[in-house]
């Protein structure tokens, strides 16, 4: 995307990944599972909120981000450090 004019950020608040669905309820600290359960909500779509598995939130991942005012680096199995 670097040279690309930039896209509309239609999207609030973005997250693709593990939701800890298939673990154990201490996983991420109940944080990704609280959260993906509001994003199907009707109110939390309207808002533009895109929180699930790779199924659930389908597409170009880079374009995800691109397209999002906020992007959510929730606690979790992580293969780096973030400080």
């Amino acid at each position: 995307l670097l040279g690309a004019p930039p896209q509309p950020r239609d999207t609030l608040l973005f997250f693709r990944g593990d939701i800890g669905g298939k673990r154990t309820p201490n996983y991420s600290r109940g944080i990704r599972q609280q959260l993906h359960v509001l994003a199907q909500t009707p109110e939390w779509k309207e808002l533009g909120v895109k929180i699930g598995t790779r199924e659930e939130v389908a597409g170009d991942y880079s374009r995800g981000l691109a397209s999002s005012k906020f992007c959510l680096v929730a606690p979790g199995n992580i293969r780096a450090p973030r400080g």
